[in-house]
């Protein structure tokens, strides 16, 4: 469970790598999602000790978070086929080797990918979208509330396993989570092929010298 989650200077390097090959992935991916979102005026807030009024609904804005989240997992998995091919090279390296080191694990195979891909990458831009060059400038509190709750689900689902009591105001998510496990698990096989196409050299998506720099 641990697996890939720590920093050091090997994930630095990983996450370096990942947004000088993955930036413009990255956009297509969410940056038309995230925009609507940042224009709509839908609650989602699901616990009760947060609600702004005492009018608001937590059965309507587990819909709407639902509904969301439901658009914003099936644009990722539909992603496979436009997945950067040095993704695939190395996450197909990583999942081999993860398996032959931890032939016991059943699932290792999958969080060991989804460690990178959706801890490292898709996750980091939902909470900090103005990192990844797909918001102008920092959300403000109510919008950022609403990308942490579809962070939060994200990563649960990436991580295989439902809401417990650590957060039991998102346990009703965990519908949504068990009825996506399966295409999740199917995603991180398409983007850790067993074989992987070739790499072609691209140009850069970022500022290396700044990156390097943080």
């Amino acid at each position: 469970n641990t697996i890939f989650r720590g920093n050091s200077l090997a994930t630095k390097g990983y996450d370096v790598y990942m947004k000088m090959h993955g930036m413009h992935y990255l956009h297509e991916t969410l940056k038309p999602l995230l925009h609507e979102l940042r224009g709509s005026s839908v609650e989602m807030e699901v616990d009760e000790t947060r609600l702004d009024k005492a009018t608001d609904s937590v059965a309507d804005n587990f819909a709407n978070l639902k509904r969301f989240m439901k658009r914003l997992v099936d644009a990722i998995f539909a992603s496979h086929e436009r997945a950067p091919a040095p993704f695939k090279v190395v996450f197909s390296r990583m999942a081999c080797y993860c398996r032959e080191r931890f032939p016991d694990d059943p699932v290792v195979t999958w969080t060991s990918v989804a460690g990178f891909v959706f801890l490292r990458f898709f996750c980091p831009a939902i909470l900090g979208p103005q990192l990844f060059n797909i918001y102008e400038d920092i959300p403000e509190p109510k919008l950022a509330r609403k990308l942490t709750l579809l962070a939060k689900t994200l990563q649960n689902l990436s991580n295989l396993v439902e809401f417990g009591q650590k957060e039991p105001y998102m346990m009703p998510m965990n519908d949504l989570i068990t009825s996506e496990i399966e295409h999740m698990k199917a995603f991180l096989d398409k983007i850790s092929p067993a074989q992987p196409p070739p790499c072609t050299a691209e140009p850069l998506a970022l500022d290396l010298e700044l990156e390097l720099a943080c």
